[in-house]
């Protein structure tokens, strides 16, 4: 009796138990798959390496606020270089590839894809709430971080300055779940559809499309979502009325819309294969 006592305890104190509690909204059926998503990422080791290099990166406005000077560049002109040139182009992106990725690569490889899929869930619903403890799981990842990032760069800023840019911090941190939407559903995809080869296929989009071609001055680039999250981007509004960008309603529109295809997909795809 003590020890059921003290494992309620010590599971009352775990952050992943409180951040399952959060999303009682969920329906019952759905719920335990949602919440053995949310652990699998938040416990896996993939996710301590993301989180540490996130941490890692405080060494950045660190470093900033350490050697700042009247000549130093401005504290919110970093803080955007760092959320477009290094989270959005860089950890997040590769951060999606490999946990959407191996969603269902991964139930598979464990042999535990044909529980899931006899429990009275519908493909689509296992595809959804998978998805859904993905987007929570991967954007808590990240959040704390840039949290921190802002808070380091803020210290050493003019309070009206910061003050003024608490909006566009609010922006990016949408836009950052955005993104996490937007390609977790892709590479989600992706790896219903090539299963082993979905890191290698992946890993190419991601360096030749996402990172090449988005940069390529060429209409090509419409075709890249990196192009739609800077568009959105709170610092592209003047470029996009250049017509370097895409206009904020468009640019929103064709993230909807993409994700909502590659869930389409992955449903299509899913609900073809026989696990029994």
């Amino acid at each position: 009796m003590a020890a059921a006592n003290i494992s309620k305890k010590e599971a009352g104190r775990d952050p992943v138990v409180k951040l399952k509690d959060m999303f009682h909204f969920i329906p019952t059926k759905g719920r335990a798959l949602f919440e053995m998503t949310v652990q699998n990422i938040l416990y896996d080791k993939k996710t301590l390496i993301f989180f540490g290099l996130s941490m890692l990166l405080l060494i950045i406005p660190g470093y900033w606020a350490y050697t700042w000077t009247d000549k130093s560049i401005g504290g919110i002109s970093l803080f955007v270089i760092v959320m477009l040139m290094v989270y959005l182009q860089f950890i997040i992106l590769y951060a999606c590839l490999l946990f959407g990725a191996s969603l269902f690569a991964e139930e598979e490889e464990q042999k535990t894809i044909t529980y899931l899929t006899s429990r009275p869930l519908s493909t689509f619903e296992l595809v959804l709430y998978k998805y859904l403890g993905f987007v929570v799981s991967v954007f808590l990842m990240f959040l704390v971080p840039i949290l921190l990032t802002f808070g380091i760069i803020a210290s050493h800023t003019a309070y009206s300055v910061t003050t003024d840019y608490l909006f566009e911090l609010g922006q990016f941190i949408g836009l950052v779940l955005v993104a996490i939407m937007a390609w977790g559903a892709f590479f989600m995809f992706l790896g219903a559809m090539l299963r082993k080869t979905a890191l290698m296929a992946g890993l190419l989009y991601a360096l030749f499309w996402e990172t090449f071609v988005a940069n390529i001055p060429t209409s090509i680039k419409y075709g890249t979502v990196n192009h739609y999250i800077r568009s959105l981007a709170p610092t592209s509004s003047s470029a996009a009325s250049a017509g370097a960008y895409t206009d904020w309603g468009p640019a929103l529109g064709a993230m909807i819309g993409f994700t909502i295809v590659c869930l389409l997909l992955t449903w299509y795809v899913q609900r073809k294969l026989d696990y029994n």
